[in-house]
């Protein structure tokens, strides 16, 4: 094998090392199961790898490195758009939580303001990613996905920060909700009471049990 054709399995390998390697890390830490489509890339990649060592040509070594190369970048690309799936979807769940909360100091609706401005640029890129994937450059491609991945991380780690002050506020609406509920039921069997009504109080407690 000639030493170019050396320097470019090495720069394969390179790229194997950062970013692919951590981000396969990453899949493997979400996903219960490795994605097929990125199984099936490796594959490919590792066959290319080693038909490159055993063609009869420098050329036909060069055409398996290079087919090694781009299915090196596509396993790259298809971490990213997995890895956006992933993180959209922890993001619709956090989106719902929030949405649930009524702000009610600057700092929450600082929180709140800084949160839908992640949101919609992670959504932006990712959509924009998606839209041009066949219209653009593999290499461009790769860069779409790759900040739309950036934008996602950045919204992920802001999840993880405040997650916990939400579901804080989250549990002062309820128990503010559960308060409200029962002194009206209080105030309700009061006035009753002090008016002989007991009928009403005993059809009152028999539809609250009886509701499905």
């Amino acid at each position: 094998m000639t030493e170019e054709n050396l320097r470019l399995l090495e720069k394969i390998y390179q790229q194997y090392k950062d970013p692919v390697k951590p981000l396969l890390a990453e899949i493997e830490a979400v996903y219960e199961k490795f994605p097929l489509p990125i199984y099936n890339e490796i594959r490919a990649l590792n066959d290319h790898v080693a038909r490159a060592f055993f063609v009869d040509t420098d050329e036909k070594s060069y055409e398996q490195i290079m087919k090694a190369k781009s299915h090196m970048s596509r396993i790259a690309r298809d971490c990213y758009k997995f890895l956006n799936m992933y993180y959209r979807i922890e993001s619709e769940k956090f989106d719902k939580m929030i949405c649930s909360v009524e702000p009610r100091s600057q700092e929450d609706f600082r929180r709140m303001a800084e949160y839908g401005e992640l949101s919609d640029k992670a959504t932006e890129l990712v959509e924009h990613a998606k839209d041009n994937e066949h219209l653009v450059s593999d290499e461009e491609t790769y860069s779409n996905f790759q900040k739309a991945y950036n934008a996602y991380q950045e919204l992920h780690k802001f999840i993880k920060k405040n997650r916990r002050d939400i579901f804080a506020m989250r549990r002062k609406k309820k128990v503010k909700v559960a308060g409200s509920v029962i002194f009206s039921l209080f105030t309700f069997v009061l006035g009753c009471i002090l008016t002989n009504n007991n009928v009403a109080i005993i059809d009152a407690i028999l539809k609250l049990f009886n509701r499905n």
